[in-house]
């Protein structure tokens, strides 16, 4: 029951609970910072996400030598992530959009890395 509210406070407070709200605050933002927020704001709870669904699945693993392969796993995702980001964002390196562009990369993969944690603990761990 904690975590239930817990995480419906974290969304209260950090994310925007869909895409849907995450694209109207999007629409409204009329600078680059104010989308950046927008972008950013969705990607704390999007890491918060993907934080709780690696915890549960650390929680799961049966041996010390699978939680090490777990943690290695993530480690690797992570610095995937943040080159591959760095990568999508070369063409405007020099740019004003580079923090932008960078962020939106950030967020999506992090987002997809999330599902695929949280999809590993309700389908593969499940009783």
């Amino acid at each position: 029951m904690k975590s239930v509210i817990l995480g419906l406070i974290v969304l209260s407070l950090y994310g925007y609970g869909s895409d849907s709200d995450l694209q109207r605050c999007i629409n409204k933002a009329s600078s680059d910072v104010e989308l950046r927020e927008c972008l950013s704001t969705e990607y704390e709870y999007q890491d918060f996400l993907l934080n709780k669904y690696y915890k549960e699945l650390q929680k799961q693993q049966s041996s010390a030598e699978d939680k090490k392969v777990l943690r290695d796993a993530q480690r690797a995702w992570i610095k995937y992530r943040d080159a591959n980001c760095e990568f999508e964002a070369l063409p405007m390196k020099n740019g004003s959009g580079w923090t932008t562009l960078h962020l939106e990369c950030i967020l999506t993969m992090t987002k997809q890395r999330a599902k695929e944690l949280k999809d590993s603990v309700t389908t593969v761990y499940r009783d």
